[in-house]
């Protein structure tokens, strides 16, 4: 563990992608920037994790077989406040197209950033969190 912070110390995230080297890759990305990070290959593991790991954020793939990104967020905005319903969550995708893009933001997620931009993602954690923002 490193002697200073990273900038996302002490914050949560589910992850969520069926691409296990992008998985692998995103979470270590998160962790060395010192968030907690729990993967999950599909949405019915996410839903598993969901109340027990109690994340401050979900970053989501959209195309998923079976029930994919858009599902997740549709279910998670059903949920009362108090059970996560209001998570921030960020849709990670790789597809660029701008009908993608409003479909993820008018289902539920605050942000999208696509897989060709990963350098984003950790401006638009902090920006959906307003970690370490006073």
């Amino acid at each position: 563990m490193s002697e200073t912070a990273g900038p996302l110390e002490g914050l949560r995230i589910l992850l969520v992608d069926d691409d296990e080297d992008n998985l692998d890759a995103v979470a270590t990305l998160l962790e060395m920037n010192g968030a907690e990070v729990r993967c999950c290959p599909t949405v019915a593991n996410a839903r598993e994790e969901w109340t027990a790991f109690r994340p401050h954020l979900l970053v989501s793939d959209l195309a998923m077989p079976g029930d994919n990104g858009f599902d997740l967020i549709l279910g998670i905005r059903q949920l009362p406040p108090e059970e996560g319903g209001e998570l921030p969550a960020i849709a990670f995708s790789a597809s660029t197209d701008q009908v993608t893009r409003e479909r993820a933001l008018e289902c539920g997620f605050q942000a999208f950033v696509s897989k060709l931009d990963i350098p984003l993602l950790l401006p638009a954690i902090l920006a959906c969190t307003a970690h370490g923002l006073s």
